[in-house]
């Protein structure tokens, strides 16, 4: 009766882990979708201007522009190379570089290869014409 007890309390755990593996496995999927919204969608330009600025002390709104960030970051966190496309387009640098040493930690698996992929082609776009402009920038 007690090994029964505990073959039924380790398949409710490990049917736990696997709702909890597919729960972040989903929201991994969910945040590389909405970043794709944030980069492209044209009705967020003025979400993407606010992030351009939410590094620069010098914006008046620049406290605000930095909690948007901030909350964007809390919720991208789940997807790596989302993570890091949000660092280019907010120009925070820092963050983006400490980002890509970490990549190198990470399984690399065709999924983040295609994801990769995807953000070089978006380097490509308008969308980043910005980040391209300061890697001409010799200062």
């Amino acid at each position: 009766s007690n090994s029964n007890s505990n073959s039924n309390s380790n398949s409710n755990s490990s049917n736990h882990n696997s709702k909890n593996t597919f729960s972040l496995e989903f929201i991994s999927i969910m945040i590389q979708t909405l970043n794709l919204i944030l980069l492209t969608a044209a009705e967020l330009h003025e979400l993407r201007a606010l992030l351009k600025e939410s590094f620069h002390v010098s914006s008046p709104t620049h406290k605000s522009d930095r909690d948007v960030f901030v909350s964007l970051f809390n919720c991208w966190c789940h997807n790596p190379v989302a993570t890091f496309s949000l660092c280019l387009l907010a120009q925070a640098y820092d963050v983006s570089f400490a980002l890509i040493k970490k990549f190198a930690d990470l399984e690399v698996t065709v999924g983040f290869l295609m994801q990769v992929d995807k953000l070089v082609q978006l380097l490509e776009s308008p969308i980043f014409v910005h980040l391209r402009l300061q890697l001409l920038d010799v200062e």
